[in-house]
């Protein structure tokens, strides 16, 4: 199906760990925002796999687009808006 794109938005300061670069978990809980309140609340997630591409630093801008793949299978692609990067992958099975 077509990807479903969110607005970008700004990495924040509590995105950044020790290193100057995104946490990783900042890039799953980004791909769960792509959901709705109500859909994670009647969809339980089973299973979630990230790939982690390239690295998001403070001031970088970041979207979200999701796929629904398959059967209750989704990827969401986290992009960079100033070169469209891809930064990661992360799969979700409902």
């Amino acid at each position: 199906s077509k990807p479903e794109c969110s607005d970008f938005f700004d990495v924040r300061t509590s995105d950044i760990d020790m290193n100057v670069h995104v946490n990783n978990v900042c890039y799953v809980r980004w791909a769960l925002d792509a959901f709705s309140v109500g859909f994670l609340q009647k969809n339980t997630v089973r299973e979630i796999s990230a790939s982690f591409l390239a690295e998001a630093k403070e001031g970088d801008r970041v979207g979200v687009c999701l796929v629904n793949e398959e059967n209750q299978k989704y990827q969401a692609t986290i992009i960079r808006e100033s070169d469209g990067k891809e930064l990661a992958r992360v799969k979700i099975q409902l």
